[in-house]
């Protein structure tokens, strides 16, 4: 007899068409679920919720069956090869932190659960198009304005303004500042730090560690700032706390980021938390 959500899938599948009002309902018929905001959710916002937190409770055979129907109903969610990889990419992260990359359980979400091959190459086509025309028209900045910016940001009341000037002076990325990057003094030169827990890393390195320059501190002072800095923030609610994009920074959070950033940043509508990561690398060099 098929596992409860087995069916939950195969029901959805077979929904003619697919819609938010039917998988809502099915939803909270048969898990009791319903989306923290039923207004901005979607059907497959809400479908990706339910299975992500059951998936695990699948036996081998089910999970074949179940990623196959997974395949296909991202086909029927969606016709942009770009929103399907994301959606297949949430329903594999479970497996992926239970069971690592190299897993058999993980590869078979690979080999099941996947766009084509020509629109794998054309989203990397497309990506490489846009990262050059980024580059193209990326703006200059000059290291006094940049360096005065994480001055002026240091030991700032607004968690967010802080959160800026020390990313900027880091390199690091918002979830790496907030709480999972590691740092030690590099013992070699003492306006370095070695990182670790590094949020990406390139293929094939298994420990993501680096040593890199801070600017505007010595390595201990930025340790310093960044141990206050995550004392100051520690009561505040930084990531969502179940479903599919469970672990990752809440969207009140980033948006608040990505204001503090244009405000330091007024000249610049392009500018994100994100993109500071490659000002620091200008500044860096």
């Amino acid at each position: 007899m098929p596992s409860k959500l087995l069916n939950y899938i195969q029901s959805v599948s077979k929904m003619k068409p697919i819609t938010k009002t039917k998988v809502l309902k099915l939803s909270k018929k048969e898990y009791n679920y319903s989306p923290t905001d039923e207004k901005k959710a979607t059907a497959p916002s809400i479908f990706v919720n339910v299975v992500v937190d059951h998936v695990l409770k699948l036996n081998k055979t089910e999970t074949q069956v179940a990623l196959s129907l997974l395949s296909k109903l991202g086909i029927a969610f969606y016709d942009v090869p770009k929103s399907r990889d994301v959606f297949y990419t949430k329903l594999r992260k479970p497996i992926l932190e239970k069971y690592g990359k190299a897993s058999p359980q993980y590869i078979q979400t690979l080999e099941l659960m996947k766009i084509t091959k020509e629109e794998r190459t054309k989203l990397n086509k497309d990506y490489k198009a846009k990262v050059k025309s980024a580059n193209k028209d990326r703006k200059t900045y000059y290291s006094d304005d940049l360096i005065g910016i994480i001055e002026e940001t240091k030991d700032d009341e607004d968690w967010a303004t802080e959160a800026i000037g020390l990313m900027l002076a880091s390199g690091t990325r918002p979830v790496e500042l907030l709480d999972r990057n590691k740092f030690k003094v590099d013992p070699k030169r003492k306006e370095w730090v070695i990182v670790s827990d590094i949020a990406k890393k390139r293929e094939g390195k298994k420990d993501a560690v680096t040593s890199r320059p801070i600017i505007g501190y010595t390595g201990k002072q930025f340790i310093d700032a960044v141990a206050d800095f995550r004392e100051s923030i520690s009561d505040r609610e930084l990531y969502i706390q179940k479903g599919s994009d469970k672990g990752q920074l809440k969207k009140s959070n980033a948006q608040i980021l990505g204001r503090r950033a244009k405000e330091l940043f007024p000249h610049d509508p392009e500018i994100t938390p994100k993109t500071l990561r490659k000002l620091y690398g200008n500044l860096s060099h």
